[in-house]
């Protein structure tokens, strides 16, 4: 398992977006394996700050996309151990540099192009922090420092992903928030 870790990560972070966003697919169904889960966490953490790289750092939107969608799956099997502030910190960071970015100054770029994926990929994100508010409460202070100062953000993100399905049958892209 440990193998097949570093193989996912080796694809993260090198190859294609398709190959990038695929092994973000391969590693939430690991996530979703109890069997795996049990193994041991010390893939587990790895992945998960894999993953959040992708986030953080990925200029493709899909792949951000697909890292926080398997950040979901973390959550939701309650596996983020220690990793529980920087998804926390890293979530609510991307959200907000998302929401003041805006199309304009781009030019045919690939970023101009990903831009149509911002909807979903707030939504996302949105999502995940939702699992990980649900699934695993704040421990420490630090992390409820991080959502008092980031309530705002926070806030408006579950307001637009209630804007976002409310006007899903009339938008372009049509995202599956999973």
């Amino acid at each position: 398992l440990g193998e097949a870790a570093q193989s996912l990560a080796s694809c993260l972070t090198t190859g294609n977006a398709k190959t990038q966003w695929n092994a973000c697919l391969a590693i939430a169904s690991l996530f979703g394996n109890d069997s795996a889960i049990n193994v041991g966490s010390s893939w587990i953490a790895f992945m998960i700050r894999m993953l959040l790289l992708c986030v953080r750092d990925a200029s493709n939107f899909k792949i951000r996309m697909h890292a926080a969608a398997a950040l979901a799956v973390a959550a939701s099997q309650k596996c983020l151990f220690s990793t529980y502030f920087d998804v926390l910190s890293i979530l609510t960071s991307s959200m907000e540099t998302l929401s003041k970015q805006n199309t304009a100054g781009f030019g045919l770029s690939q970023g101009a192009m990903d831009f149509k994926y911002k909807p979903g990929l707030m939504c996302q994100l949105t999502v995940t922090l939702a699992y990980l508010l649900s699934n695993e409460a704040p421990r420490d202070e630090d992390s409820l420092d991080v959502l008092k100062k980031k309530r705002r953000v926070v806030f408006g993100a579950f307001t637009g992903l209630s804007d976002y399905f409310d006007h899903s049958s009339d938008a372009k892209v049509r995202m599956n928030p999973r």
